[in-house]
């Protein structure tokens, strides 16, 4: 049985792509406030974290996709959503 994911306290539900993450800003660089206002829920599908693992030996990228690899993982272990930022 597969559960669901509740998004019921947030205002926005993003799916990030994985070159918004590797080519745009540092996340915490990103303007989240200007872009979404309220409480925002970001998604990393299985695909988009395949990809990250991938690019984690990467010279220029796998820094950034390592500490996304790194986030994505609490999550899992602890089944409690990372803050990305406080607005």
């Amino acid at each position: 049985m597969t559960r669901l994911l509740s998004t019921s306290g947030c205002d926005n539900v993003v799916l990030i792509d994985t070159q918004a993450v590797l080519d745009a800003k540092p996340r915490e660089q990103l303007p989240w406030e200007s872009l979404f206002e309220g409480c925002t829920l970001l998604l990393v599908c299985r695909q988009i974290q395949t990809e990250f693992d991938a690019k984690k030996n990467d010279r220029p990228l796998g820094r950034r996709a390592r500490e996304l690899n790194k986030l994505v993982d609490s999550f899992i272990v602890t089944q409690v959503p990372s803050i990305l930022c406080l607005t």
